[in-house]
């Protein structure tokens, strides 16, 4: 149609070749006409195509000023003005230009109505004058004094209206309104062009938002199928719907609340708000920002600036969060909060982001009264006005459904993780308290089966140490009351009692020996001991004794004098014991070893050591800690047949202890042929302690220093 109109206007008025200067009027609105016609048929770039045909009304008309505007119905975005001069846009701000088409007196213009003009808008006695003040602030911005405007009306309908002003007061010619009723006619084929392909264009980005919903949908639906983070979650929530709706930013709040309650959302809640917001923290869990040029309200991009809003603050203390608190499950849709005159406080930036939509996190499960709970919101904002339309609200509301969800599975989810792991750290405790019981045990079942078995051994040790005895004197006695036994087979029986007696006398008085030094020790008696006689009375008795095992003993003293102040009969028969053990254990032939050396040290009193050793049966290292503990014997032993109680060694530790010494045993297996080497070392005090309190002994161990 238009460009049928196009050629028409062109065949009547003047052909294109024509290269004459135009003289007449008509000529003149017929080129006027031919041109508006000829951008709206030729330019490419429909935003261009009203700013140029508002300067060449301009330049025809000679006014200061034009602007086309565009009704809010064409489905063009809110604000859509062409000016010119393109300067005049930066006198008013999008809230202001968003009010153009309602200024008095352009509310008065309706289609096919004759054009409008005003000599002077301020004058208050005029009819067409604007009475309206606000309208009067905005003209004064403009700079504009006399007015002439028209409605481009197609198809019976208001498209556009054209205003054209001057700066100074000066009537319009009947002319003027003429030749600008005749070019509305084009001005409205151009606008209708331009409507034509914004509408086409809004059908391709309805296509395309409708494509990145659906592409949103499954993004969403698998992240919250895979994604168990909620941080992950709601930053690709936001970000896949920032870059669906187009918008700057988007948020995602989280409550929490620091009473366990929760806030009703149902109908009877809503009809009576709180006095006052409840106290939660509101924490920002997620934001993404668009890095495209920012919006700097001429359609120039400039470098985009992320957002200083706050990462948590009070619900209390921003009034868009409490004011959506109030209105969930209703989502707070705010197209310019820069007209919204509120003394509430905001905590997002809304000086560089005014429009704002804030939908709440609802809680899909409802208590036992029919209440939810707000879970947060999910907030977006853009950087110049904007009228959220259907599309955003339910996209919105679809997104901040299914977040709702997934929070909730999440906060179970990590409850669950939480509560699984507490009980695993619950179990493992159980576990080790019950391994370390388990252990604790066995060890204590270990004691006492050893206990057990060295009561067996000692039972059967004890039991055999008194049974032979007491069957050798029974044989005896038998054979004494026989009368034909000679003299000398009744001494021999005589003396088969009195030895076996004494080894039973021997044995009770070991027992009554230990259980003395073990309850209550008397003091030993201290006098000087000859060390290499006593050694040698006790080598005597012991190579008596062993003579069948063919055993010697070397003697290996120092060569200083040997001086020592303890218990004679102690130390003779600790000497005997460790003597007996050497001789029970050592290996045939070979020879004990005694050695006896001085140990000197700045920090304790001087100390005499006294080493047997013997080359013979191995001590086990399992032994060697208890090879001192009554009834305590090697393993084995008995069952090698082994003479001896288990009482020996006990004895003799208890006796060095007595004389403040100390003993130890050490078994190394040898190198060169079999055996070990089995060394027990005797450590005692030089001067015992307590030889102050021997009078006989003070003048013997220190003597008296005579003045010269």
């Amino acid at each position: 149609m238009l460009d049928t109109a196009m050629a028409q206007f062109s065949n009547r008025a003047f052909p294109i070749e024509s290269r004459t200067p135009l003289r007449s009027s008509s000529e003149r609105i017929a080129r006027l006409g031919w041109d508006i016609a000829h951008l709206a048929c030729r330019t490419t770039d429909c935003s261009l195509i009203l700013t140029q045909a508002a300067e060449h009304l301009a330049c025809f008309f000679g006014a200061d000023g034009c602007f086309i505007a565009l009704p809010p119905q064409m489905h063009l975005p809110a604000g859509e003005n062409y000016w010119f001069p393109t300067r005049l846009a930066d006198a008013l701000d999008p809230s202001q230009q968003l009010r153009l088409w309602t200024l008095d007196p352009l509310d008065r213009l309706v289609a096919d109505s004759l054009p409008l003009a005003v000599e002077d808008l301020y004058a208050t006695d005029a009819e067409t004058a604007c009475h309206c003040r606000s309208s009067r602030e905005i003209w004064a911005q403009l700079q504009a004094r006399s007015l002439l405007s028209v409605a481009t009306s197609c198809q019976g309908y208001v498209n556009g209206i054209v205003v054209l002003w001057r700066n100074h007061c000066r009537p319009w010619a009947k002319r003027d309104r003429e030749t600008l009723a005749t070019v509305s006619d084009f001005v409205s084929l151009a606008i209708d062009r331009v409507v034509q392909s914004q509408t086409v264009r809004h059908l391709r980005e309805q296509h395309h938002i409708a494509s990145q919903k659906n592409l949103l949908v499954d993004r969403l639906t698998q992240a919250i199928g895979r994604s168990t983070d909620l941080q992950t979650l709601t930053e690709s929530v936001v970000a896949t719907l920032t870059h669906t709706r187009q918008v700057r930013q988007a948020m995602a709040i989280l409550l929490t609340y620091t009473e366990p309650q929760l806030y009703a959302t149902s109908r009877q809640a809503l009809q009576t708000p709180p006095k006052k917001p409840p106290c939660a923290k509101a924490t920002v869990v997620s934001q993404w920002f668009a890095e495209w040029g920012e919006w700097d309200g001429l359609g120039r991009a400039a470098s985009p600036q992320r957002s200083n809003s706050p990462k948590s603050f009070w619900l209390s203390d921003c009034g868009c969060c409490r004011e959506a608190f109030v209105r969930a499950p209703q989502a707070l849709a705010i197209d310019d909060i820069r007209s919204i005159r509120t003394p509430f406080k905001i905590a997002f930036d809304v000086d560089r982001f005014p429009a704002i939509l804030v939908v709440p996190l609802i809680s899909p499960h409802r208590s036992s009264d029919g209440e939810r709970t707000v879970l947060g919101f999910l907030v977006l904002q853009h950087d110049r006005p904007r009228c959220w339309n259907v599309d955003d609200l339910e996209l919105a509301q679809f997104v901040s459904t299914q977040l709702s969800y997934a929070i909730l599975q999440s906060q179970t989810l990590q409850q669950v993780h939480n509560l699984v792991r507490d009980r695993t750290a619950q179990l493992q405790r159980s576990l080790d308290v019950q391994a370390k019981l388990y252990e604790q045990t066995r060890h204590q079942i270990d004691q006492l089966r050893q206990l057990n078995q060295q009561k067996d051994e000692f039972l059967s040790t004890v039991s055999h140490e008194l049974r032979t005895p007491l069957t050798s004197m029974t044989l005896a006695i038998r054979m004494l009351h026989r009368g034909e036994l000679s003299p000398e087979q009744q001494q021999k029986y005589w003396d088969i009692l009195e030895r076996q007696c004494r080894q039973e006398t021997q044995l009770v008085e070991d027992l009554l020996k230990l259980q003395e030094l073990e309850n209550d020790p008397p003091t030993p008696h201290i006098a000087s001991i000859d060390l290499p006689n006593l050694l040698r009375e006790s080598i005597e008795s012991f190579e008596q004794c062993w003579a069948h095992k063919d055993l010697s003993v070397t003697v290996e003293l120092p060569s200083s004098e040997l001086s020592l102040y303890s218990n004679v009969e102690n130390l003779k028969r600790v000497l005997e014991e460790l003597l007996t053990n050497a001789g029970k254990y050592a290996f045939a032939g070979t020879t004990v070893v005694c050695r006896i050396a001085h140990e000197s040290s700045r920090a304790s009193s001087p100390r005499i050591a006294i080493e047997l050793a013997n080359v013979g049966s191995a001590i086990e290292p399992e032994d060697l800690p208890y090879i001192f503990d009554k009834f305590r014997r090697g393993s084995g032993v008995t069952k090698q047949a082994v003479a001896g109680t288990g009482l020996g060694l006990a004895l003799a530790k208890s006796l060095v202890q007595q004389l403040q010494g100390s003993i130890d045993v050490t078994s190394d297996p040898l190198d060169d042929r079999n055996g070990n080497y089995t060394c027990f070392r005797i450590t005692l005090p030089q001067f015992f302690d307590t030889v102050l309190d021997f009078p006989e002994l003070e003048s013997e161990c220190f003597p008296t220093l005579e003045a010269d």
